[in-house]
């Protein structure tokens, strides 16, 4: 009696244990959990870093794409690096106006190094003139924000473009009140995309499209 006992105990204790072993043998596997937008951003610009010093360009457009994704979600450092990858034609073809669109959004929603960037653009565009007192608030907006090379570009815009200290103070009271975030955005504008004419645009040195500050 005591051994049918005990083999009852036995028996009903391994089933009470094999039942949620089953059970979770036959559950699915857990789903992974998505990239946050820091880690999506520093992925990307770990690949650019790679990439930048093997010279390799097989994967320039896949880490083009992951930027320009989160760009297009508003993430400004994203924009500002789609701004330079256009520029410099890394991934993508060349786009000058493309480049000023994604710097200008960058620059405007606080990234300092697109800050610098257009600046630069009012002081040497690529179509129309410069506007140097634009040039001197981006150029010092974005030494305020930490770009410590800034500060030697704003004293060489004054040194030899501005060359008046009453305009500077002027323009250095309205840095007071002027926000990035509150300036309108470069207006850009293309040439119809006719080949015949956009080739004679690139004979001549025309850009192929223009852009308004």
């Amino acid at each position: 009696m005591l051994r049918l006992i005990l083999l009852a105990s036995f028996l009903l204790g391994f089933g009470i244990l094999a039942v949620p072993i089953d059970a979770r043998a036959d559950e699915p596997p857990a789903a992974e959990t998505p990239l946050t937008t820091e880690e999506r951003l520093a992925r990307a610009k770990a690949a650019y870093e790679k990439a930048s010093a093997s010279l390799s360009i097989s994967n320039w457009e896949a880490i083009f794409q992951e930027f320009l994704a989160l760009a297009q979600e508003g993430n400004a450092e994203a924009q500002q690096m789609v701004g330079r990858m256009y520029r410099l034609g890394d991934g993508v073809e060349f786009d000058r106006c493309e480049a000023v669109f994604w710097t200008d959004k960058a620059a405007r929603a606080g990234n300092p190094s697109a800050q610098v960037a257009l600046g630069y653009q009012y002081w040497y565009p690529d179509t129309g003139g410069s506007d140097y007192d634009l040039a001197y608030l981006w150029l010092k907006t974005a030494a305020l924000n930490g770009k410590d090379d800034a500060k030697e570009d704003v004293r060489r815009l004054v040194n030899t473009k501005i060359k008046s200290w009453v305009q500077v103070s002027a323009l250095d009271k309205k840095l007071r009140t002027w926000r990035p975030e509150d300036q309108p955005p470069i207006h850009i504008t293309r040439l119809p995309n006719i080949w015949g004419l956009n080739v004679l645009m690139v004979i001549f040195g025309y850009p192929p499209c223009t852009y308004v500050f």
